[in-house]
């Protein structure tokens, strides 16, 4: 029988690991794992658990004002009408609604199509960030999601950037979104692994008024990973603004 004592240094250990981790910013992601069968699990002489994911850990990476990176500029790859995501109120949104980042274990670069602008639609036409003024600098947040195999050894270690421009606004109302988009700074899979990941836009909003609109988008982003013996799939999602915002949902 497990003595009381014992107990109850458990509880204090998990705790104190509890506490550090929230302290870390680092949170632990489900595993939403399916054990899978093939003939290939006869040919593999490592131990099965080297092949399963133990934790999925993400969290945030501090920015290093030094850290030059490419950002999608205004002028690139305006779109058109046959872009529309959704429209509200006044407010147009254009780009891609679905885009790859990850594909079969690559990262997918294709920045004229990679990205979302929120905009002003007045009378049916729809006004380019050109049109528009004060825009923000680029801003961006860089997170890391860190597989661990059963051995808490790291088997993939992804890194990505959630980058938008904010707070165009046309004859002063508005607060306006441009080229949002969820890009790869590194990525490190292990050899049996594989790894698809994309993002979608599954939510617009008007945070102001119809006169005076502020942009809301919500990008999510889901992974999916496969080794000979699992199926895992896992989804991030994050909220950008009009007023210069990133919330992680």
């Amino acid at each position: 029988m497990i003595s009381k004592n014992f107990s109850l240094m458990l509880l204090s250990v998990l705790l104190t690991m509890s506490a550090n981790l929230f302290a870390s910013g680092e949170r632990l992601l489900p595993i939403n794992a399916v054990d899978i069968k093939t003939d290939l699990q006869q040919f593999i002489s490592e131990d099965a658990s080297y092949y399963k994911i133990g934790k999925i850990k993400v969290k945030e990476i501090p920015v290093n004002e030094n850290e030059n990176y490419y950002f999608i500029s205004k002028q690139d790859g305006e779109k058109g009408i046959d872009d529309v995501i959704a429209i509200i109120d006044k407010i147009i949104v254009i780009g891609e609604k679905l885009w790859k980042i990850v594909e079969k274990g690559r990262p997918v670069v294709n920045t004229s199509t990679q990205k979302v602008s929120v905009l002003p639609y007045l009378n049916g036409q729809v006004m380019t960030a050109m049109e528009l003024q004060n825009w923000s600098m680029p801003k961006f947040k860089k997170f890391s999601v860190v597989y661990e195999n059963k051995y808490g050894m790291k088997v993939i270690e992804f890194t990505y950037l959630v980058q938008f421009i904010y707070g165009g606004n046309l004859r002063g109302a508005g607060k306006y979104l441009s080229n949002v988009t969820i890009s790869v700074e590194k990525l490190n899979i292990s050899w049996g692994f594989d790894m698809d990941a994309s993002s979608v836009i599954n939510n617009v909003a008007n945070h102001g008024t119809k006169e005076n609109p502020v942009a809301g988008v919500t990008m999510q982003m889901g992974f999916k990973v496969n080794t000979v013996f699992q199926h895992l799939e896992n989804t991030l999602s994050y909220h950008v603004t009009g007023d210069g915002k990133l919330l992680e949902m």
